[in-house]
């Protein structure tokens, strides 16, 4: 018996020291899968972080090229020019804003063009205006002051040449007024 209860002595501590050796394995092999589970989430964490900025970077600059010529565009109309057209690959809002700048940019052309129009007849008249009555005035005065030197009448003459001269004055004075009004 005592050779029974010695064998099954060492029997069970054989057991106990295999199970203590398999429990400090398990938590060696717990300890690692844990580190290497944390490394995982960490790489796809990291490597989420990437494609995300990558993402973004990628639809920042699909953005930002089409509304820079959109902002250029807008400027050159702005300053006047009226010419040329906007392309946007991409036909979704910022493709529809293009074609309402370039839309926009046709009628404002027309309307300058009308504008234009309108101010040169409108030119057209206040010369025609200020000036038709008193160069047919000065024209008429100047002709009566040439009879009157014709027929001897200095005095008469020299004063209808005077009346030519302030027409001839106010006349430039009214042509100077209006150029200033135009500039």
């Amino acid at each position: 018996v005592a050779q029974l209860a010695d064998r099954l002595e060492v029997l069970t501590d054989g057991l106990v020291n295999r199970a203590q050796a398999e429990a400090a394995q398990s938590f060696v092999d717990a300890r690692d899968s844990y580190i290497r589970s944390r490394v995982v989430v960490i790489m796809f964490a990291g490597a989420s972080l990437v494609l995300a900025a990558v993402l973004g970077l990628a639809l920042a600059l699909s953005i930002i090229r089409p509304l820079s010529a959109l902002g250029a565009r807008v400027r050159r109309i702005a300053e006047g020019d009226f010419t040329g057209r906007l392309y946007i690959e991409n036909r979704d809002e910022l493709g529809a804003l293009a074609a309402n700048v370039d839309r926009m940019s046709e009628q404002l052309r027309v309307l300058y063009e009308q504008l234009a129009d309108q101010e040169r007849l409108r030119l057209a008249r206040d010369l025609h205006d200020l000036l038709g009555h008193s160069l047919s005035l000065i024209a008429i005065k100047s002709q009566l002051a040439r009879r009157l030197l014709a027929s001897g009448d200095t005095t008469r003459a020299a004063s209808e040449v005077a009346d030519i001269e302030g027409v001839a004055r106010e006349s430039l004075q009214d042509v100077r007024h209006a150029a200033d009004g135009y500039r």
